[in-house]
């Protein structure tokens, strides 16, 4: 279990509805997480990004930043955080 893609799936697996990220008030469980990376990686896929292809991450949100990175994870794409 060493990518971050491996790690989201595992935990997705074992218990989908443990929380995964808490910021605030708001609480994603591994199963949302799972499921939110896999539209964004299929999102994606439907707009040409694959393996080795940069993607830009332009965000305040800790939770779009993480689905995302997973996300480009998915496709084996490489996440580039960027400070908005």
């Amino acid at each position: 279990m060493g990518s971050l893609d491996s790690w989201v799936r595992y935990w997705a697996g074992r218990g989908p509805a443990r929380p995964a990220l808490v910021v605030g008030d708001t609480v994603v469980t591994w199963g949302e997480l799972a499921d939110r990376a896999g539209r964004l990686a299929a999102g994606m896929a439907e707009r040409g990004a694959g393996a080795g292809d940069r993607i830009d991450i332009v965000t305040r949100d800790p939770l779009v930043l993480v689905e995302m990175l997973a996300a480009c994870a998915y496709r084996g794409a490489v996440a580039v955080p960027r400070d908005p």
